[in-house]
């Protein structure tokens, strides 16, 4: 499986950067503004599916409550990103929820209208092609994995997608080539984006922080090994050269 259809590997998909000016103008004239709080709902599984909603600034999540009770987290928006399309066709209730985790100001259209504009503007209905196709392959990934690999190999992928996708250089030191990732996620958020137990993701991480591949600082993700943790996910042997990889080994950073 290659590097760029793992999941969690897509790049987010800035849909109003990408607009043509004219399709843009005529989004925001038919849009409604949207402010929400950190930690409040932009809908709700079992809600109407009668708007779709672009995020001007700010972060969500769109997640999935199984029959047990288990959240599921499908992927996160970035500003720019669109969301609350599924149901885009016929309206049926929701099947998922979308929560901000961040203060948030969003777009919201309603289905009917954003309908229409998709076909005054097929360049940008060619987008959200791009998008849902992007998100099926992630998806379908993850499923895989879920099913064949064991849990390291599980949460090395998604380390590598996760940096892939929200990655920041680190900033604790100068000069510094470890990388962040900019997403503050729970051991429990982690399970639940590969199919596993709370208990599991921390042996793990322990494990890969006595290995030199990861340190945590103020509930942040820092990567130091990106060789290792890339033959962990199985994705390159162990003798690939290191000079192939995205990030030089560096001498593990103190921890505070």
């Amino acid at each position: 499986m290659s590097f760029c259809n793992e999941f969690w590997h897509a790049p987010p998909c800035d849909f109003l950067a990408n607009l043509e000016h004219a399709a843009r103008d005529r989004l925001f004239s038919m849009a409604r503004p949207r402010r929400l709080r950190r930690g409040q709902h932009v809908f709700q599984a079992g809600s109407a599916g009668d708007h779709v909603y672009v995020l001007k600034s700010g972060r969500a999540k769109i997640y999935e409550i199984s029959h047990t009770g288990k959240e599921v987290i499908l992927w996160f928006c970035l500003p720019g990103e669109i969301f609350g399309l599924s149901d885009l066709p016929h309206g049926n209730p929701r099947e998922v929820s979308a929560l901000v985790y961040t203060d948030a100001e969003l777009l919201v259209v309603r289905r009917d209208r954003f309908k229409q504009f998709l076909l005054e503007h097929p360049h940008a209905a060619c987008l959200l092609i791009d998008l849902l196709s992007s998100r099926m392959r992630m998806l379908g990934s993850l499923i895989l994995a879920i099913a064949t690999a064991d849990v390291p190999t599980r949460f090395a992928k998604l380390l590598l997608g996760l940096l892939a996708r929200y990655g920041a250089p680190c900033a604790l030191h100068p000069g510094c080539d470890h990388r962040r990732v900019e997403l503050q996620l729970t051991h429990q958020e982690l399970a639940d984006m590969i199919g596993t137990t709370r208990q599991s993701v921390s042996s793990v991480i322990g494990d890969f922080k006595q290995k030199g591949i990861l340190f945590v600082h103020n509930h942040t993700l820092y990567i130091q090994d990106t060789p290792a943790l890339e033959t962990h996910s199985g994705q390159v042997q162990p003798d690939r050269p290191l000079g192939l990889t995205l990030i030089r080994r560096r001498p593990k950073v103190a921890t505070a």
